[in-house]
């Protein structure tokens, strides 16, 4: 299975997203693509590589994939990205309010139009005495 997760490298919060992105890899037996955007006109694709494979030490190595960095707004790069993956990880980052009122959380916009299962990962606190364990709602 392949799983990519959007790490947004200007918060200061974004390690615990990839452990728990990490733990899901190894819970499915899939592998994890780190996915970074960056705006367009941004020039700061070396640092967010450098930034990106630093974190990959917390994703086990057997379940590494690749990180990518790509330029355009976050939202439309994850549902176009989900079309190549079984999951998609995003975390619970908010926009600021004018963007929130105007185009909703990058989680819901995302989950609205991927082409595969979306995962929300919520809280910074790992349940570190227990295996992972994942819900799943069947309706009919």
């Amino acid at each position: 299975m392949r799983i990519i997760a959007a790490i947004d490298l200007d918060a200061s919060d974004h390690p615990w997203l990839v452990t728990r992105a990490g733990r899901l890899a190894s819970l499915i037996g899939g592998h994890l693509d780190l996915l970074h955007v960056i705006k367009p006109e941004g020039d700061e694709a070396v640092g967010s590589l450098r930034q990106l494979m630093a974190l990959y030490q917390r994703v086990p190595e057997n379940h590494r994939g690749v990180p990518l960095i790509v330029g355009g707004d976050v939202a439309d790069v994850l549902v176009a990205e989900s079309a190549n993956y079984d999951t998609v990880v995003v975390g619970p980052r908010e926009p600021g309010p004018i963007e929130r009122a105007l185009y909703g959380t990058i989680a819901t916009r995302v989950m609205q139009k991927a082409q595969c299962p979306v995962h929300i990962a919520r809280g910074d606190t790992l349940i570190a005495d227990r295996e992972p364990r994942l819900l799943c709602g069947v309706c009919r």
